[in-house]
């Protein structure tokens, strides 16, 4: 599969059982970043045998911890996900349709539609995950991650998207 000028950034902690899933749903990725903060688990090996460069960085929080990811990237356009996230099948080939128009404009950031699943099911009564929008993919010179330790969120330079 041809890869596109994008760093898929994970920050981690024992993600043994999930940061395969997370990688590989991300195949055109040209690179592949993981932030480990200190697993004792298989983490750091899954990992790197899922093409990823992992990097230490003792935790700082999540902002500051996402913002540390940033400044380790090999490409200005960031798509961040969490360990235990991955893209769907049809949102990766959406992504992969639609990430050169938006590398070409200058958009600081785009929103994916989160869904979130429980036990293998979609849950449907709780509010965000019938559609909740995140600001995931950004170029790093045009947003920042907050500070802040835990719900961190992602500022824009100028307007927001």
């Amino acid at each position: 599969m041809p890869t596109l000028p994008l760093t898929l950034a994970v920050i981690t902690r024992n993600e043994a059982g999930s940061i395969a899933r997370c990688l590989d749903s991300v195949p055109f990725a040209a690179e592949k970043l993981v932030v480990d903060s200190g697993s004792d688990d298989d983490t750091v090996a899954i990992a790197q045998a899922h093409g990823a460069r992992v990097v230490h960085q003792d935790w700082l929080g999540f902002g500051a911890q996402r913002n540390f990811a940033t400044t380790q990237c090999a490409h200005d356009w960031i798509l961040v996900l969490d360990a235990d996230e991955y893209l769907s099948p049809e949102l990766a080939v959406e992504l992969q349709r639609r990430l050169p128009q938006l590398i070409a404009g200058d958009a600081p950031a785009a929103y994916l539609r989160r869904r979130t699943i429980y036990m293998g099911r979609p849950m449907r009564w709780y509010r965000p995950s019938v559609g909740e929008k995140l600001a995931r993919l950004y170029h790093r010179g045009r947003a920042r991650w907050s500070d802040a330790r835990v719900h961190e969120s992602l500022r824009f330079e100028g307007a927001a998207p």
